[in-house]
């Protein structure tokens, strides 16, 4: 007879045995956690006891029951008693053995005897599969695949898309290991993209160490050779210009906001090493080096915008004036030929929009602004709750004369400290 357990743990495993008395001859233990799994085995032999079905054909029917004999008058001997000189017949023996027991194995050991042990088969000896382990498979493998891939791309040079391979086979492996066969589909899932995001996170990180790299020697070198002045504007891809067509067509990458963040982080750190501190937020100049000509732009006084794309600033009749020329030569040349200057836009700024370009001007410079020239302009005085706020934020400092600068923390998010000044 086949017998088949489920273990409390989960496990399942089977043997063959002739049960005795209808029970079970010996013990039997789970091979995974080596529970006592004989009542459970006993439990089963009555179940199969009692739903086992009754061969009707197979009992005879009782024998019919048997006529008593009469009693038979006993004729008397003639001549009286005779002695018989023959031996005595041999008693009839049966033929027929004794009942063979139901049953030929042998009868159960006593109690306390050692009784046999049932090496049970397993039909899975692997545990249940876990999903979350498999998920931790799947990440350790991917961070540790991506660690690898950063170190040999940035220290070796190799550059081989195999290696993204290997991470994505060692995650598999280990989601595969520690999952103990969890094969699911959500779970190969979420194991590639851990994967696909650990080989583009040691791209990202290598390609940043080595914009950090490039652009501190390009520095260097640019300082060795200027001197006294540098301008480092981030370049903006602009409609109509040959930049914007190369960048459109894929032929001009320009790095996102994480890289230029950490761009110009380097750009300040290598400048003011190199003795050449930011006077403006993208000019940087030894002391007593710096562009007087630009810094009448950012102090907000008057300049005339006379070339081919020129902007000028202009108090007329004490109102200002802001002016454009045309940006093209060709055109720009035809206009002053024609009508004596190439201006085509005088527009008249009101003392709003005069104090915001101040406030907007002057805060790019590292002097900061005088606030009671602002309150000049605009007729109102900045709010302090704002200036107390982007104070504790370390955006702005208040210098004991009143002067308000922009800290090196704040010029990277110079345009959101301006408009909450404004507002």
């Amino acid at each position: 007879m086949e017998l088949k357990i489920v273990c409390q743990c989960g496990q399942k495993y089977k043997f063959d045995l002739e049960p005795v008395g209808g029970q079970m001859p010996f013990t039997v233990n789970c091979p995974v956690c080596s529970l006592d799994g004989t009542a459970t085995a006993n439990a089963l032999l009555n179940e199969k006891r009692d739903t086992q079905p009754i061969n009707l054909t197979a009992i005879s029917a009782p024998p019919p029951p048997v006529a008593p004999l009469a009693p038979q008058p006993i004729a008397p001997i003639s001549g009286g008693l005779k002695i018989s000189r023959h031996a005595p017949e041999p008693a009839l023996t049966s033929t027929l053995s004794p009942a063979a027991p139901m049953n030929d194995n042998p009868a159960p050991p006593p109690i306390g005897a050692m009784r046999p042990f049932a090496v049970a088969v397993a039909q899975n000896p692997a545990k249940k599969p876990n999903f979350w382990m498999g998920l931790l498979g799947g990440f350790i493998g991917a961070l540790v695949g991506g660690v690898i891939y950063f170190l040999l791309f940035k220290y070796t040079g190799l550059q081989f898309k195999l290696l993204a391979i290997g991470i994505g086979g060692l995650a598999g492996w280990l989601a595969e290991y520690l999952g103990k066969g969890e094969g699911s589909k959500e779970l190969g899932v979420i194991t590639a993209l851990l994967v696909l995001t650990g080989v583009i996170g040691a791209q990202y990180f290598v390609a940043l160490g080595w914009w950090h790299e490039f652009r501190a020697d390009e520095l260097k070198l640019a300082i060795s050779e200027a001197a006294e002045h540098l301008s480092l504007y981030q370049l903006t891809i602009e409609e109509g210009t040959p930049f914007f067509g190369l960048h459109a067509a894929g032929k001009l990458k320009t790095p996102d906001e994480a890289v230029a963040r950490a761009l110009y982080d380097v750009t300040q750190d290598v400048c003011a090493a190199q003795g050449l501190p930011s006077y403006e937020i993208s000019n940087h100049a030894r002391p007593g080096a710096e562009c007087k000509h630009n810094l009448v732009y950012w102090r907000g006084e008057e300049y005339a915008g006379i070339g081919p794309g020129a902007h000028g600033r202009l108090d007329i009749d004490g109102t200002r004036h802001a002016t454009a020329t045309e940006k093209r030569p060709e055109a720009w040349l035809m206009r002053v030929e024609a009508n004596g200057h190439g201006v085509v836009t005088d527009d008249l700024l009101n003392s709003e929009e005069r104090a915001d370009e101040f406030l907007l001007m002057g805060l790019r410079l590292a002097e900061g602004i005088d606030p009671k020239r602002y309150a000049a302009l605009s007729g109102r005085a900045l709010d302090p709750k704002r200036i107390a706020l982007l104070r504790e934020e370390g955006a702005i400092i208040v210098d004991a004369d009143g002067r308000l600068r922009v800290t090196q923390a704040g010029f990277p998010v110079l345009d959101a400290v301006v408009a909450d000044l404004a507002a």
